[in-house]
């Protein structure tokens, strides 16, 4: 090692503490078969996403702004079955904004509404159509209810299925209204209409639902998708559920909660819709299965930082950064020249190689706490060599070469035991490359 802080700090200990630094890096050197047995390989090849980010866009009517920024205490979420923007990433996206401004949510699974998707794109009859919409609906809670279990502490968010609001007494009634205003009133005709063909434009069919032969067969499916959506809101802004996010605009919606219509149903103008935008934001990888309830072993052949007393680990914590991590964060970068040492306190993760920021990386080694990562570019300045990313959620210390010098002045005992696990990690690298050149 080149860099002087080695000598510095060797420099600031005793010649007994030198020699039981010697002792601990022989014994890792001379436990090679451990090392095998323990270390964790694989070539899992790793594509990196992105996290989203939301920010409250348009509010309707405009003059509930301040009051919608201010906090609200309930709120509707709509999920639109097979909308991009309402799975996956952005999803719990919408989910984490959601859990920072509102103490309540209902979710609103739009399942049976979905079977006009069936008939309209691929002429499924109507009653097959809404048994497929139905199903559909429940393998959404069941593949998303794991995300929203993350956020439950924060946020009472509750499930609840269009199919279900439209058992609500006053549904039919409402949806008469529509249709009936939808039938007698021409400008809510022309506005219903227009916004069924603009939903049929962004289709990837768009061209076959919009030929002279099928036009008036799709609009009208899809201008009943929006009649009956609005019935269902209104039995929500009836019960005393007027404030409805989306991860896009819902123009109908926003037509009603203008409130200058004539003859809507009185509960739809205190609707207060809000549209959510969705941008990307932060980096990371996905974890691949569950991994969460998978436990690894450190990656070296004795446990890290062993033995510490209480007073010890308040040392340590100290002069490291605390930080928590979620799964499928990028935890140090390669290439990043910051000189941290990284702890890992609890979780899991993974080292990547390759240029993460091509897409495409490999892992080659998982492990769990308590290890340490990052020693030689703490130590002798090179810029980091490898990826580290989360598993799992978890909690880390970094520790800064300042903050090291600091504690060698302060508590150099602790600081001895520290330099002693680094020193052991390094000769578990040497060792590791020793036995892949033996190969």
């Amino acid at each position: 090692m080149s860099n002087p802080l080695i000598p510095h700090l060797m420099n600031n200990m005793s010649m007994e503490e030198l020699l039981i630094l010697q002792d601990q890096v022989k014994v890792c050197i001379n436990d090679k078969h451990n090392l095998a047995d323990k270390q964790l390989t694989s070539d899992k090849l790793r594509s990196i996403k992105y996290r989203y980010k939301i920010r409250c866009g348009t509010i309707t009517p405009k003059h509930m702004k301040k009051q919608v920024l201010e906090g609200n205490g309930h709120c509707m979420l709509g999920i639109s079955l097979g909308s991009p923007k309402s799975e996956r990433d952005r999803f719990e996206a919408s989910i984490r904004w959601i859990s920072q401004h509102f103490s309540r949510c209902v979710l609103i699974v739009a399942d049976s509404i979905y079977r006009y998707t069936f008939q309209v794109t691929d002429k499924v009859p109507i009653e097959e159509g809404r048994v497929a919409a139905l199903k559909l609906g429940c393998q959404f809670v069941d593949d998303y209810d794991a995300i929203i279990d993350r956020y439950r502490d924060a946020c009472d968010f509750q499930w609840l299925k269009m199919s279900q609001i439209e058992q609500d007494p006053n549904f039919a009634h409402y949806y008469q209204c529509y249709k009936q205003l939808y039938l007698n009133n021409d400008q809510f005709h022309k506005q219903m209409n227009n916004e069924a063909e603009n939903y049929l434009s962004a289709l990837t069919n768009a061209q076959t639902l919009l030929h002279p032969l099928e036009k008036a067969r799709s609009i009208t499916l899809s201008a009943e998708y929006f009649l009956e959506e609005s019935a269902i809101f209104t039995c929500m802004c009836a019960t005393g559920n007027e404030t409805l996010l989306y991860p896009g605009t819902i123009k109908p919606l926003q037509i009603l909660s203008e409130g200058v219509m004539q003859g809507i149903p009185e509960p739809i103008r205190k609707l207060v819709l809000v549209r959510l935008n969705q941008s990307k934001q932060t980096p990371y990888f996905y974890p691949p299965g569950n991994s969460d309830n998978t436990t690894y072993t450190p990656a070296y052949s004795s446990s890290i930082l062993d033995n510490l007393t209480d007073e010890q680990w308040s040392h340590i914590l100290k002069y490291t950064e605390h930080r928590l991590f979620r799964a499928g964060d990028i935890l140090v970068e390669k290439g990043a020249t910051e000189r941290l040492l990284v702890i890992l306190l609890k979780g899991n993760v993974e080292v990547l190689s390759g240029d993460w920021s091509t897409g495409q990386v490999k892992q080659t080694l998982i492990c769990g706490p308590i290890s340490l990562f990052g020693e030689r570019s703490f130590l002798e300045g090179y810029p980091v060599s490898k990826t580290l990313a989360a598993l799992s959620d978890g909690e880390i210390l970094l520790l800064s070469s300042r903050s090291l010098q600091k504690m060698v002045r302060s508590v150099p005992s602790t600081a001895l035991h520290l330099l002693t696990d680094i020193a052991r990690v390094l000769a578990t690298r040497l060792v590791k490359v020793g036995l892949k050149a033996q190969a």
